[in-house]
């Protein structure tokens, strides 16, 4: 059924995304960063490194012990086709836009996306949360390898570990939040909800996997709904979610 759902989105997807490079969109924030952001071509001086640390990793034989009480290798949970190197890229550039100096991520996984915010600025504090205690001890060794000492991993209960983060974060700028097929649908509202407590009017929100599943989607639709929320951006894969009153309050389906 999952399966099924996430086909039938991708079809609705193609047929709806519209506003490629920013045509027919009035706002003139929303035209700005649809050009200089979500389409930028201009390859930033961090990309090489960080793609070439993806590639390897999905090349890796290495495997983590105790994931979800199994095992799982690191190269499948590492991509590094295209379309993968290129939403990493897509966060990194979002942080630079917004000088955002404080991060918060929910979903560490292997810890890829957190370095890649944390390249953004050496002065920034990326705080990320991983309930699997395997997946955040691997994560915390591969930061330590790049050398990122700008971000914290967390681990644990998600509904107190992800209390904890936002109470030392205060005011976040960025977020990012990894949503999954196994995550209820209680969960997933819960960190919404937390999250969206611990942002300002200039905070962006990037949510994955939006469409994977039909309580992913149902998430979506209570986020563009929210009346704490002004604009909002379809690109499937990510929803990217601006919480400025100043904005326009709309979604826009970006054919990304």
């Amino acid at each position: 059924m999952g399966t099924f759902h996430a086909v039938w989105a991708r079809v609705v997807y193609r047929l709806t995304a519209r506003y490629r490079g920013g045509h027919r969109v009035h706002s003139p924030y929303l035209f700005h960063f649809l050009n200089f952001v979500l389409f930028e071509e201009r390859p930033y001086y961090i990309y090489g490194k960080m793609n070439a640390v993806c590639r390897r990793l999905s090349r890796s034989r290495e495997c983590i012990k105790g994931v979800h009480g199994g095992t799982v290798r690191v190269a499948r949970l590492v991509r590094a086709d295209s379309a993968a190197l290129r939403l990493n890229e897509l966060l990194h550039r979002i942080c630079v836009y917004i000088h955002a100096r404080s991060v918060v991520e929910v979903g560490t996984g292997a810890g890829v996306c957190a370095a890649y915010m944390a390249a953004a600025d050496s002065r920034s504090t990326i705080r990320t949360l991983e309930s699997d205690r395997a997946l955040a001890d691997y994560a915390l060794k591969l930061h330590k390898e790049l050398k990122f000492n700008n971000i914290t991993v967390y681990s644990g209960c998600m509904n107190r570990q992800l209390e904890q983060m936002l109470a030392e974060a205060g005011s976040v700028d960025m977020f990012h939040i990894v949503l999954d097929r196994g995550m209820t649908a209680g969960v997933m509202t819960a960190v919404y909800e937390a999250c969206r407590g611990s942002a300002h009017r200039g905070s962006v929100m990037v949510i994955d996997g939006i469409h994977v599943s039909r309580q992913t989607e149902l998430l979506w639709k209570r986020v563009v709904a929210d009346s704490a929320v002004s604009l909002c951006v379809d690109i499937y894969r990510r929803g990217i979610v601006w919480f400025n009153p100043d904005l326009p309050h709309r979604c826009y389906t970006v054919a990304y």
